[in-house]
Order: structure tokens, then sequence, then C-alpha cells
């Protein structure tokens, strides 16, 4: 690639946020002990020991036997009754309108924040089939979900007619009903009418449950279905932990290591992500490479934290795969090789990996360990774009306003940058702002107009990058308009 358009394209380095994620790997041992050795003595069960036999009388006169009289034969054993366990909940289909975002129109939107459901959670809701679904942890007043009767605490299994994998399946799904049609999403729902979702997470955590305790510490960690706390989210990820949740493990050592919601705590915090690691925990794996890629808390060792991404990957963690391709597309604790590189960030995409989408299709536009194709790289930036990825929509309007990979169009190159900057892209913000000339006339008035419909610039539509298109620039990335 020239010299001047390696600038315009940027590379996505770790930018993929840790999912909320189940516990796996392999249980600990419980170490049970068998002792070997013979008997010494032998207790025959009671089938095996002979009756004793009377001796025989000693000049007795013979007597006679009398048989009993006949009785009818005994009646059968009455019938037990098997009491069939209580159904911990129903399947219910709903019909979803499909709509879009207000900053978005290509986005679909049905009002909901949600999050991929794990096997122990599934279990602990009663979900019987395992193989995946979307946990509803709000949804929205007034929104699509909301009025076609989901609720917190659903978990979405099915979506018109077929299975539905993940919130990433979801996504995809959605994108394939034209906006205001309806589709039948199919949820299962395991609370009573009228329960409240977290107080009964809460009293399921209370009795023991180990899984929920995690997920409750995640949801106050993120604010997903409740007011953000960091204090309470480590009160419930230190109970869980407690109770041996490797995972909970992981994300309690991070909150020590940045002394967020508890009191900085290192030493326990790298024991704990380590426990975690060593447990089998594939996040907690992908979190120590981290630390030791980037020598915080501890001294750097890029050589061992690419062995934990490997066993992470390996395992099936796709953040863990995008850092092992990360490694090895830049030699880093290994020499450079670009075909593994190109190995796991397939791996990583093909599990909605944003950031896998936008390096491979870096690695496509360059040539290295692929044949060069703009068009796949087009492909890619553009499967990354349609997730609501900054990297990806920048990118991708490299390749339209310049026309590689596909036909040139200035317009949509625009829009797409417009929605990199309101997402506070900082790289797309400081093209627009310090590199302008370098893009087109007919983009740059396409971005002046846009600006202008915006509200934050009322100059001349001239493609002139001035002072005053700057300013509406940065207006517009501060939110204005």
């Amino acid at each position: 690639m020239p010299h001047a358009a390696l600038s315009l394209i940027t590379l996505a380095a770790a930018l993929c946020c840790q999912p909320a994620l189940a516990e796996s790997g392999p249980e600990r041992a419980r170490g049970i002990v068998l002792a070997g050795g013979t008997d010494i003595i032998r207790i025959l069960p009671p089938e095996a020991v002979p009756a004793p036999v009377a001796p025989p009388p000693a000049n007795k006169p013979e007597e006679r036997v009398v048989p009993p009289p006949s009785l009818p034969p005994p009646l059968p054993p009455p019938e037990k009754r098997v009491e069939r366990p209580k159904e911990q909940g129903r399947l219910v289909n709903l019909l979803v309108r499909r709509g879009i975002t207000q900053t978005d129109q290509t986005r679909p939107w049905i009002g909901i924040s949600a999050e991929n459901i794990d096997r122990p959670l599934a279990i602990s809701f009663g979900l019987k089939s395992t193989g995946g679904g979307v946990l509803v942890l709000e949804a929205y007043a007034g929104g699509a979900a909301a009025l076609a009767g989901i609720k917190a605490g659903d978990i979405m299994v099915g979506f018109n007619g077929g299975p539905l994998a993940d919130t990433g399946d979801l996504r995809q799904k959605l994108l394939a009903v034209s906006p205001g049609n309806e589709a039948t999403v199919e949820v299962w729902r395991f609370l009573a009418d009228g329960a409240d979702f977290v107080t009964s997470l809460r009293s399921m955590a209370e009795q023991g449950n180990a899984a929920i305790a995690y997920r409750l510490g995640q949801m106050y960690a993120r604010g997903s279905g409740v007011v953000r706390d960091d204090a309470e989210a480590a009160r419930w990820l230190r109970m869980a932990s407690n109770a041996g949740n490797a995972a909970a493990m992981g994300d309690l050592a991070q909150m020590l290591l940045e002394g967020r919601g508890v009191a900085q705590n290192t030493t326990e915090g790298l024991s704990l992500l380590k426990t975690a690691a060593d447990s089998g925990s594939l996040p907690a794996m992908w979190q120590y490479g981290q630390a030791l890629q980037a020598g915080k808390y501890v001294t750097r060792d890029l050589a061992t934290a690419a062995q934990l991404y490997q066993r992470a990957a390996e395992g099936g963690y796709h953040p863990a795969m995008f850092s092992f391709a990360f490694m090895n597309a830049n030699g880093l604790g290994m020499p450079r090789n670009y075909q593994q590189a190109v190995r796991w960030y397939e791996k990583a995409a093909a599990q909605n990996n944003t950031a896998a989408m936008v390096n491979l299709g870096l690695l496509y536009q360059n040539g290295n360990g692929v044949e060069k194709s703009d068009t796949h790289a087009y492909d890619l930036y553009k499967r990354a774009a349609d997730l609501n990825h900054p990297t990806g929509m920048h990118n991708l309007a490299v390749l339209l306003d310049k026309g590689q990979g596909t036909r040139r169009d200035s317009e949509l190159a625009a829009e797409l940058v417009m929605r990199a900057i309101r997402l506070k892209y900082e790289f797309s913000y400081k093209q627009m702002t310090q590199n302008g000339a370098t893009y087109s006339r007919e983009f740059r008035v396409a971005m002046q107009r846009r600006l202008k419909d915006a509200g934050v610039y009322n100059g001349p539509l001239d493609g002139d990058f001035g002072q005053t298109t700057q300013a509406a620039i940065t207006a517009y990335y501060n939110g204005k308009g």
C-alpha cells in the first residue's frame, strides 16, 4: 500500500470488549484417593450365609404338622403416585416489530439491553435446551420489545422459526427484517408474572448459586439492567469467587488490580487471576496474558502472554483468538507469522469479533499472509461497520472514497465517517481536522453538507477544510448537532 494511504487505514489493536462469558475449561480434580491392597476380612452378603441347621430332636414322639388354612394371594402394593416436577418456566411466542436507531438508519433496533446466555445460567433458569440464547436485561419502555410483551429476565431462544445462538446472531437476523415489519421471537420465561428480575436473581445468588452471583457482578459492573455500582459488583463477584467460580475470580482480580469498587490490591489481584487461569478459565488466561503483554502490575513477558492467548484461543475464546493473531502478525513473543495471524483472525471473525474483521481486512489489503484483495478487505470492513465498529466504518469509507474493491461512492464514505465521529472515534476526528486534504473534494463537500444539516456548519460547500469546517467537525465530535 502506498505510504500516504497507510495513514488513512487504521489497525484495530486489542479493541474487543470482554464479553459477558460462562465458566469454561476443565474442572479442578476433587482429590479423591482410592486405597489399594487386599481384603483382610470379607463380610459376605446375607444371601451367601447359610441358615443355621437345628439339631434333630432326641427321643420325641412324632408330631403331626397341620398346614395353616389357605390364604388369599397377597394384594399388589399400591401404585406410587409420581409427582411431576414443577416446570420452572414456559416458552412464549411474541411478535416484535423491527425498528431503527435515531442516529443510524441502517441499524436494527427493538429496544432491549441484552447479553449472551451461558450454560450454568440457562440451567439455573430451567432452560432444558442450552444451545444458546439471548438474556434480556432490560426492555426499554415504549420500545418494540416492551410493546410486544418482552421483559427483563426473558431468554430469547428462537427467531422466525429458527434457533437463536447469541446477540451477534440476533443482529444478523434483525438485519434481514425490513424496518416496520414484524418477526416472531420465541422466549423462555422462567419468572412468574409480576416477579422482579433483579430481586429474583439476588435471592437465588444468596441461596448459593455461584453462576447467578457471577452474573449479578457483571450486571452491576457494566450497569446492564441495573444502575452501575462497582462496590456492589465486587460484592457479588467475591461471593461467586469464594464459591469457586473461576470466571468471577478473573473479574474480581481486575477490580482489585484497578482499585475499582474495592481497595486496590495488586498482590491479591494477580494471585486470583493466576488461580483462575490455572483453573481453566479462558477469560482469565486472556486477562493474565494482557497483563503480561502490557507489563502492568507484573514483569513484561511476551512469550508467556502468547502462550496464554494460544491456550484460550484453542479453547474457543474469541478475544484470545484476536490477541494471538495480533501477536503473530506483529512478531510479539514469537517470530512473525502472517499465515497464523490470518487463521486466528478468521476464527475470531467467524464469532463476530469486529476487531478481527478489521485487522484481517488490512492483511488482505496489504497482501500479508493472503493474496492481495481490496474486494475481500471491503467485505470485511463492511461486516465490521454493520456491527457498529468505528474502525471498520473509517476503513470502509477510505475504500469507497478511492473506489478500491468497490465502486466509488464519496457520499456513502462521508456518511460512514460522520457515524464514526458521532461514536467519538478519535482517529476519524483527527483525520478530518488534520489530514482532510488527503480525501477527495467530493468527499469533503459531502462532509460539509452533512455538517450543515446537523446545524454545526454555516460556511460554503467548497470542500475547503479550513478553520470553519474544522470547528464544525469538533462541535459534531463533542455531541453537538
